[in-house]
């Protein structure tokens, strides 16, 4: 059975992904990464491994992303900083060897009109070949990918 891990697990979103995810995989197989471990005491309850990691210090992440196979890729929520934190979890994902990565976009993420949303295809950029979309081919960073796009209205 595959490993997980859960970034950005204490947020709205990756608290929800996280608690079904704990309904598919038992929770030793699950681990999580946050900014705020204590938010997650009652998961470590659970007997799910609370990571406590931030986009911006990759030796943490790299940590905490070590040994599960697949990274789901919680969006970052600093719209102005999203790309460089997304590059450093990719990259530490990459050295973690994690195998797969699962991105959460935004909805619409190819429209340009709304400045959260500017910033996905420039993510999208990094993790692919330029002449490419992250639904066109893998990135070169890991062997699978796949992108969910959240429906923010």
């Amino acid at each position: 059975m595959a490993e997980y891990v859960m970034s950005g697990a204490s947020g709205s979103l990756g608290s929800k992904i996280t608690e079904q995810l704990l309904e598919k995989v038992p929770a030793d197989n699950l681990s999580v990464s946050t900014r705020t471990p204590k938010n997650l005491d009652a998961l470590s309850q659970r007997g799910v491994a609370v990571h406590a990691a931030d986009y911006n210090d990759p030796a943490a992440l790299e940590r905490a992303y070590a040994g599960p196979d697949v990274l789901m890729l919680i969006s970052s929520l600093a719209v102005t900083k999203r790309v460089p934190e997304h590059r450093k979890a990719i990259n530490a994902a990459k050295r973690a060897g994690i195998k797969h990565i699962v991105y959460t976009s935004t909805a619409g993420s190819r429209s340009r009109s709304a400045p959260v949303r500017r910033s996905e295809p420039n993510t999208e950029v990094h993790k692919v070949p330029k002449r490419h979309t992250i639904r066109d081919a893998p990135p070169s960073q890991c062997r699978d990918w796949a992108e969910v796009q959240s429906d923010i209205r």
